[in-house]
């Protein structure tokens, strides 16, 4: 299984080819998606992927201070 790592703040100019390379400085990457603003990296080994979002959290990419945080998805419940 994967960890999901939710990008943020991504510049238009960013772009997975960017992206990974950060990441993989930290471990092995399953798979880089980027799309307009945001993006998600999905790591291998959950203490790498630990290891990256502590040292790229902020991190300035392409002008902006980008977000690294696990991805935690919700579910939206209708009444």
């Amino acid at each position: 299984m994967t960890i999901k790592i939710f990008l943020g703040n991504l510049s238009s100019d960013t772009t997975a080819e960017k992206v990974r390379p950060l990441f993989e400085k930290y471990g092995e990457v399953a798979e880089c998606d980027v799309l307009k603003n945001f993006g998600f990296v999905h790591m291998v080994n959950k203490g790498d992927a630990n290891k990256a979002i502590a040292q790229l959290d902020g991190y300035s990419l392409d002008g902006n201070n980008i977000r690294v945080e696990v991805f935690r998805s919700f579910v939206l419940h209708s009444l």
